[in-house]
Order: structure tokens, then sequence, then C-alpha cells
């Protein structure tokens, strides 16, 4: 079954055309896992559907602004606006940035999307839900034990070797740190706690050792700052300093230390 209305593309190819846009996104409607795409269509029109994300003004602000900058970019990367599930590119924009998918990889849009924002001048914002985000506990993001959750580590160091060797580590500096604290380590470590009944220690704890070999000065990133405050901030701070004490607490805790 198809999760998204007939009016996806058509909506996207019309605002990326009328704008002469790079890319162009909608927004993202969460249906259940038994729904269908009739009661879907029914409940956007009643506007009763919850979005998986918004965009807000910092992001709503570049919607169809002429010649981005480099700052304008740096901002789309650290912000939820979309992936490829919800995105329309052009092909001029993919002929520009000479981007490809690792093959064989999950997690393969966390290595490619960061790299294809860094080429983006004009970006359009659909401002409608258009496409169906649903909730399958089989999903690449939720399933249990999956070995393919190590894709994450491989591509995010990937992806600095990648922007690295392209020129453009330094001119985005501040996205690539962002990125490898918030989705790389804090997201991983999560799952690993989550989505693994037997913890994968090393690999877990491999994390915070590239992150303060890769970037010491995580916590004074303009982007973190900004998003992450008070008591998440302090516990980040924890876990990032102290990961085995903090692990074994928070096991604890869940009843899963052994």
């Amino acid at each position: 079954e198809v999760d998204f209305p007939p009016d996806l593309l058509e909506t996207l190819y019309g605002a990326v055309s009328r704008a002469n846009a790079d890319v162009g996104f909608i927004l993202c409607g969460l249906i259940s896992e038994e729904e269908t795409l009739e009661q879907a269509l029914k409940r956007r029109e009643a506007g009763t559907m919850r979005l998986r994300s918004t965009w807000n003004d910092a992001v709503r602000a570049l919607d169809g602004k002429e010649r981005l900058t480099d700052r304008d970019r740096e901002r789309l990367m650290a912000e939820p606006v979309g992936g490829v599930v919800n995105a329309l590119f052009s092909r001029r924009l993919l002929q520009r940035c000479h981007v490809r998918f690792p093959e064989g990889r999950r997690y393969d849009d966390n290595y490619w999307m960061p790299q294809v924002w860094a080429h983006v001048e004009k970006v359009v914002l659909c401002d409608k839900i258009g496409y169906f985000y649903r909730a399958n506990p089989n999903s690449t993001v939720r399933s249990r034990n999956a070995p393919y959750h190590m894709d994450r580590c491989v591509l995010e160091n990937a992806l600095l070797d990648a922007v690295k060797e392209n020129g453009l580590f330094e001119r985005y500096h501040a996205a690539w740190e962002y990125l490898y604290t918030q989705r790389y380590v804090l997201n991983s470590y999560h799952i690993f706690v989550h989505l693994f009944d037997d913890f994968p220690r090393d690999a877990a704890y491999r994390l915070f050792v590239e992150l303060r070999e890769n970037f010491p000065h995580w916590a004074q990133n303009r982007f973190y700052r900004e998003k992450v405050r008070g008591l998440k901030a302090l516990k980040n701070r924890l876990l990032i300093a102290c990961p085995r004490l903090y692990t074994r607490l928070y096991l604890l805790r869940l009843g899963r230390w052994r």
C-alpha cells in the first residue's frame, strides 16, 4: 500500500517549478500501522492529523529565498526540514552535487542528505501534509536487535571523511559538529540502549571517544546550545563525560543491568 496522497508529486513539482527551486519539501503526517490511505486522507482534510515535525521560523524564513548563503545552508542542515521521502530534488541539483547513496547500507540518507544541502541554492516549502509516515514496528529505525543499526556508525564517519575530502568540513563546521553530536552520538546511543536486548557496550562507548576526538568543543556548538537546554543538556554532559557510569545507572533504572 502506498503511503502518500495522490496529489504529492503534483504539489511538489508545481512548487519547485514555479519557484525554480533546487528542492521542495512537503509536510509529513503521522498515521497508525492499521490506518488505510482513505482514512488518512479523511483525517488530513479534517485537520486532525498530527505532524511528524514542523518547520520553525528560522527555516520558514528561507522558503523561496534567492541564493542561500553558507549560513543559511548550515541552518537547513541542522534542522528537521525533511528527508528523501517528502522532497523533490531538481535534476540540476543532483548533477551539480555528484553525491551518491552508499550501497548496501541502511541509514544511507544520513550520509546523502547533508552533502546535498551543501549545494542547494534555493528551497521551497509546501505548507501541506503530502506524505504519510506510517508507524511501522518493523521499520528501519524501530526493528529490534538489527545488526544494520551499526551502519549508522560507519556512515556518519564516512560523511566526515567525504566532506573533508570535498573541502566542505570547515565551511559548514557547525552543522557537521551538531549532526555528529546529536544524530550520531546521542541518537545512536539511545538506539543501542532501547533496541538491543544485549546492549552493545563496545560500539556504544566508542561513540563518545570519537566525539571527543573529532569535536572536542561539541558543547559550545551554536545549534546544540540553541536546541538543547536545561536538564537534557545536563544529562548529555554527564553521559558524554562518564558514559560507563551513566549507562550502568540508566540500565539499572530500566532493570536491565547485568
